[in-house]
């Protein structure tokens, strides 16, 4: 992951946290890769509530 991808997710992870919030995913042409990418960043757990990939 890149640092400008890294600063991205973080920012996006940070309004979730205090919005009490947390991302969910719903994946088909893109075998999960999104969910991949969130749930690499640190303190993903935080804010990742799961993904389905059909």
């Amino acid at each position: 992951m890149t640092s400008a991808r890294a600063g991205s997710d973080t920012s996006c992870m940070a309004a979730l946290q205090a919005a009490g919030s947390a991302l969910a995913v719903a994946e088909q042409l893109n075998d999960g890769l999104l969910a991949l990418a969130w749930a690499d960043a640190p303190g993903a757990s935080e804010t990742f509530a799961g993904s389905v990939t059909a």
